[in-house]
């Protein structure tokens, strides 16, 4: 298991991102964010997925870097995660 595999419920009433639910949710379709992780039925995002978006974002990367940024952390999730 990663790291830093925090699960957080709502980012946007947690503070760890700047924009609120309807903006995360747009971000989402436009692929500008990551999707959550559903368990049961709850929808969860993980920590380390919410750090590099924002750490990007703070860089000044562009809508299409973002967008290669959020695939490939999708892409590692699917994938089995990080390298153990």
């Amino acid at each position: 298991m990663a790291k830093n595999s925090t699960l957080i419920r709502r980012p946007w009433a947690s503070g760890c991102i700047g924009f609120g639910r309807a903006t995360t949710y747009q971000r989402i379709q436009d692929g500008l964010f990551p999707a959550p992780v559903k368990i049961g039925r709850m929808s969860v995002w993980l920590d380390r997925e919410l750090t590099a978006v924002n750490e990007a974002i703070v860089a000044g990367v562009s809508d299409d870097e973002l967008r290669q940024v959020v695939a490939e952390l999708v892409s590692q999730r699917t994938a089995g995660g990080e390298e153990r």
